[in-house]
């Protein structure tokens, strides 16, 4: 879905850094978790978790895929939770968020979201 940046009641959190991916051992990517920490900025009803990615291919060529970049085919994905709490400007939210690899398409990943 495109995800307009105004719908983003906090900053952007890192979910990983991948690095040059012609380093990476073979496998290195079939599991990424990260603990989230966000502080919001503005107040709202929290939905879900969007994600999206970044990449360099060298010197001055970058793609990004994030709410208010121009739009691509990739989009970004969201994850529902499936209640909309009231937020708050600077409330701090937490989520563990786990990616794997899908078993069936190793371009995919299962998303997991734990929070409090």
């Amino acid at each position: 879905e495109n995800v307009e940046a105004d719908r983003l009641l906090a900053s952007p959190c890192l979910v990983a850094d991948l690095g040059d991916l012609r380093r990476r051992p073979v496998g290195s990517t079939k599991t990424l978790s990260a603990d989230l920490n966000f502080v919001t900025v503005k107040g709202g009803s929290a939905a879900g978790l969007a994600f999206w990615f970044d990449v360099g291919f060298g010197p001055g060529v970058n793609l990004c895929t994030s709410p208010g970049a121009p739009a691509t085919h990739w989009k970004q994905t969201v994850v529902y939770f499936g209640a909309f709490p009231d937020i708050t400007p600077g409330e701090e939210l937490t989520a563990r968020v786990t990616l794997t690899q899908s078993a069936t398409n190793p371009r995919q990943y299962e998303i997991s979201i734990e929070t409090e």
